[in-house]
Formats: structure tokens, sequence, C-alpha cells
């Protein structure tokens, strides 16, 4: 199959997400403090400089002050940023809209209407259930406000790709390019090797069903990621010069084991949350129960998200960042690469079927177009109440 753009241009396609994500992150900016997570790491970078440090991880941190540099506006760091993400959230895109065109010879305009969809997916609202709440306590794989997860996505995508082009095809070469994704991620938002460190190894042993020598090679793997994440860890709990001048003793942070207490904390509606965050899987699971785990990518992805859920209901923060729900961060991506493949095994099924629809495909694509639905009128919602919850 030919390359993205050999054979015409897509400079439009990238024009349009360019826009619309750049305007979207302006709005958000200059309109949106609540749960604005962009304007709250811009502060945490102006308190680190001012006394003389610089935040850990400092990868995103590190990006939009070298920019700021160069480029600004009246205000520190408000341009980078906004030019950061939205390089960020235009990567997220490209890096969909090649692989679909790698896995199913669909015309320019279709794959980018399908990879535009695939930006917009959220969970279902229900007036009268969720009690005004569009964001707090569900899940979702698309995320407007956070910055350093937004700039985790590419490098996420990138990694659980190679990943399963590494397991296929064990080279040497190939998994120190893992290694290096994996220390990039450590630098901006460790969140998404917290299920892929466990997620990589328990996936080679269900499908070898042996210690093979692939199983020892991913273990060495995640186990080089495990120790550096740890590092990271005393780095920013115990090593960080800020933490005796930004808080008092009662509100620094520690890691301690909690069952369901942060989700409990936002979610009103718990069962229901869940149902309405991953009904397009669910549905998925029920009309292809078979053949959906024969696909790598989705049993892979699946197995990233149930870890992705269970480190987030298991663990917690302490002190003053105990409901910023860090341990949340790792869903949206496993979530957004689960979405992923099941987009590639639907549009796989209707090519097979001579393009028809097939029952069982017009049950997930209802599924898709509900979530879909209500994600885009989740991002009108920014513009029209100035909300991100």
């Amino acid at each position: 199959m030919k390359e993205i753009g050999s054979s015409s241009k897509t400079w439009i396609y990238d024009v349009l997400i360019v826009g619309l994500y750049g305007g979207t992150i302006t709005f958000m900016i200059k309109n949106i403090t609540y749960l604005n997570d962009i304007k709250i790491h811009n502060l945490i970078l102006i308190d680190y400089l001012e006394a003389g440090y610089f935040p850990i991880p400092p990868g995103y941190y590190g990006l939009i002050f070298l920019i700021d540099l160069i480029l600004r506006i009246k205000y520190s760091f408000v341009l980078s940023s906004i030019l950061v993400i939205t390089l960020f959230m235009w990567w997220k895109y490209r890096l969909i809209f090649s692989w679909l065109q790698n896995q199913i010879p669909l015309s320019k305009r279709t794959t980018f209407l399908v990879s535009l969809s695939i930006l917009f997916l959220g969970p279902i609202y229900l007036p009268g259930v969720d009690e005004g709440l569009w964001y707090l306590g569900k899940f979702t794989p698309t995320i407007w406000h956070n910055s350093t997860i937004i700039a985790s996505f590419p490098f996420a995508i990138i990694l659980c790709l190679k990943t399963l082009n590494w397991i296929e095809n064990p080279r040497n070469s190939q998994l120190y390019i893992l290694a290096g994704l994996g220390l990039i991620l450590l630098l901006i938002k460790p969140s998404f090797l917290f299920c892929y460190i466990p997620a990589l190894p328990l996936y080679i042993l269900s499908r070898d069903k042996a210690l093979s020598k692939i199983f020892w090679k991913s273990a060495g793997l995640v186990l080089l990621l495990f120790v550096l994440l740890m590092l990271e860890k005393q780095l920013i709990f115990t090593w960080d010069p800020m933490r005796e001048k930004l808080y008092e003793p009662g509100e620094i942070s520690t890691i301690v084991i909690a069952p369901f207490k942060i989700w409990l904390h936002y979610s009103h509606q718990p069962v229901w949350d869940m149902i309405s965050s991953i009904s397009l899987l669910l549905c998925f699971l029920i009309v292809w129960p078979r053949s959906a785990f024969q696909d790598s990518f989705f049993t892979f992805t699946l197995l990233l998200l149930i870890i992705a859920f269970l480190i987030y209901f298991l663990f917690s923060e302490t002190g003053i960042r105990q409901y910023h729900a860090n341990f949340y961060w790792q869903i949206p991506i496993a979530l957004l690469l689960n979405y992923m493949s099941i987009v590639s095994l639907v549009l796989k099924d209707y090519q097979a079927n001579d393009r028809k629809f097939t029952s069982r495909t017009r049950l997930i694509i209802a599924a898709y177009f509900i979530q879909g639905f209500f994600g885009l009128f989740y991002w009108v919602r920014i513009f029209a109440f100035e909300t991100l919850i």
C-alpha cells in the first residue's frame, strides 16, 4: 500500500485539524479556568523558575520554555503552550490517519473523516442521570485540557504500534526504539507506562504459553522502564526541592492503595458511568466475541485498558494532590488505542463483505456514532458554556 500523501495532497486536512485544535486551545486558555490544566501547568512552570528550579518530569515544560524564549505575546508560556499542544494534537491525528491508510484501502477523504471521528469519541451523557456532569466520573479517549497527557498521546500510539511490530518480528534494533519511546514518555508524563509495563510481558506470556525468548526480552525492557519509573517517583515525591516551598507538611503527597476512592469521589453513578464510557467496547465484545481476540491489536489494547482501569481503581495520592486523579491518565490513551483496533476490525469486515454492512457491523457503527455524537457535543459545549466538566 502506498504511503500517506504519495498520491494526493492532504495538506487541506492538516490545515483544518490545526485550525480546529489551535482555535479550541486558544479559546480554553482565554475563557476557561476551572479544570484547565494547561493554565495550571504554565503557572507551575512559572513558580519553579522563580524559585530557580524546573518541574519534573521536564519534557513538556522544557519544550514550552524553549519556544517561549523565541515566541512570546504578552504573557509567559501562553503562546508557546498553544503552539506545542496544537502540534501534539495534530500529530495524534496524523498518526491515526497514516495508520488507517496503511490498514485499509480507503480514499483520502474517507480516511480523514474516520480519523476525525476517532478524535471526537466520548462517553454518553443522559440528562437527569448524569446531573450535568459530562466529564467527571466518566472515562474518555478524548482529552482537551491536560497538556502533558496531550503531549504523551503520539509517543504512546507509536510505542503501542511498534511494540506489536516487534512482537511479530523481534529484532533487537526495534527493542532499542521501544526503550527510547518509553524514556520519552517518562520525560513527558509516565502514565501510559503504568499499564504498558505489566501488559507487555503478560500479553507475550498469554500468547506463547511459555517463557519464550521474546518474553525474557520484554521482561528486560519493562524492568528497565520500571526502574526508571521508580527513580522518577523518587524525584517527584521525595527529592523535589519545591515540595517544602509550595506545600504545608500535611499537603505533601504520597502514593497509597485506596480502592475506588478517587473514582467514587467524582462518580455519582458508577455503574452507568462505566457503561456509558465504554459502550462501544461492550457492544463489540457482544457481537464480535471470538474473532476479536484473534486480532493482536485488539487483544493487546484490551489488556492495556483493563490494567489501566485497575491502576486507577487501586491507587491514590494523599495530600493536596489527592483528588487530582493522577492515576487516571493512562485510561484515555488505552481507550483510544482500543477504539482504534475496533475501527480497524469493523472496516476490514466491511471490506471483506464486498463493502456491505452486516447486522453486527451496523450495531457497532450505531454505538460508534452515539459516542462520537456526545464527544462532538462535549466539544461544542466548551464554547457554548465555557466549561470542561
